[in-house]
């Protein structure tokens, strides 16, 4: 079982280590590590859920936000951030999907990641997001999509024209033959 890291540099390659392991992503694996394991369920969100991470960090802690927002892990984001339109916030999930080597883990494969907005009154994400939250999805390697709902859950399956309406639709991140490609069609590349 994987325990918190000590510090940011130990944490760092812990996570692009675990991601390396992790990928491709199947729900089926996630899904059970997430069920058998109570510090990884309450120690992770859906962005570290899309991006493949089974690393526990604090919640609250001084490593808790290492990976629980875009732009931390590669370091291109202060907490103290003034810039939070929607393509600043889609820009930063790229520099983290770079900084982990997402492109060569997927290879041939591909992987994509669903940004959302979630319009809601949360003064801790609004200075970050300039809206209040954000919630990510991804489509794992049997094609379906999949999101970790809350701190508090096991990741589920989920169809994404279903979302619930007080999220909103900002960009889909795919990573495929060594790419990274920014998209604003929600379902263009189904199979």
């Amino acid at each position: 079982m994987l325990t918190p890291p000590r510090n940011r540099r130990d944490a760092t390659e812990l996570i692009r280590d675990n991601v390396a392991s992790n990928h491709p992503l199947s729900f089926h694996k996630s899904s059970e590590l997430y069920k058998k394991n109570e510090i990884l369920a309450t120690q992770t969100n859906c962005y570290a859920y899309a991006l493949g991470s089974t690393v526990p960090l604090e919640r609250h802690g001084s490593l808790g936000d290492l990976y629980s927002k875009p732009g931390i892990i590669s370091g291109r984001l202060s907490h103290n951030l003034s810039e939070s339109d929607n393509d600043t916030f889609l820009r930063r999930c790229v520099e983290d999907a770079e900084f982990l080597n997402l492109p060569k883990l997927v290879g041939e494969s591909s992987l994509e990641i669903l940004a959302y907005t979630w319009n809601c009154y949360n003064p801790i994400m609004e200075d970050y997001t300039g809206v209040g939250g954000f919630h990510f999805m991804r489509r794992d390697s049997d094609g379906m999509y999949s999101h970790k709902p809350g701190w508090e859950d096991a990741p589920e399956k989920i169809n994404p024209r279903l979302i619930h309406h007080s999220y909103e639709f900002i960009g889909k991140i795919v990573v495929k033959n060594s790419d990274i490609i920014v998209s604003s069609n929600l379902l263009d590349n189904e199979k």
